[in-house]
């Protein structure tokens, strides 16, 4: 599986505040992968952010969107996605994190925590997203 360099990928993203209490975010993503026969699969997807701060330690947030992929059949198809987050840091040190989502191919989550002590730092985490062998080298 290849993953194609720019200009088939595209990302970008943009940031506003409407308030102290209230966030949004913004961003549209573009790939294409190929896989070791020559056949080529594409995914794009737009989605907004709207973020909740009742605390400073606290942060909640709502996702909707829509993605258009050809993962499930040659022809592409658009369907809405929607999701829920949230991040929590107790002290400047600790973080937690976690996020669900529906997606074409079900739920999609992440979570994670991670915690930074004077001399060394330790995290944990696991997520379920569209992935390849590809897109997981090219991360890298």
């Amino acid at each position: 599986m290849r993953v194609h360099d720019p200009p088939d990928r595209l990302v970008g993203g943009v940031r506003g505040e409407a308030g102290t209490r209230l966030e949004w975010d913004a961003d549209v993503s573009s790939l294409t992968t190929e896989d070791i026969n020559g056949v080529r699969f594409h995914i794009s997807t737009a989605r907004g952010r709207l973020y909740y701060l009742p605390d400073p330690q606290v942060r909640l947030n709502a996702m909707a969107g829509a993605e258009r992929n050809d993962y499930q059949s040659f022809n592409a198809v658009t369907r809405g996605i929607y999701g829920a987050g949230a991040e929590w840091a107790p002290t400047l040190r600790t973080h937690f994190n976690g996020r669900i989502d529906h997606r074409f191919f079900g739920s999609g989550w992440s979570y994670g925590v991670s915690h930074r002590a004077p001399s060394f730092s330790v995290s944990a985490g696991d997520s379920r997203d569209v992935t390849s062998e590809a897109t997981r080298r090219s991360s890298n």
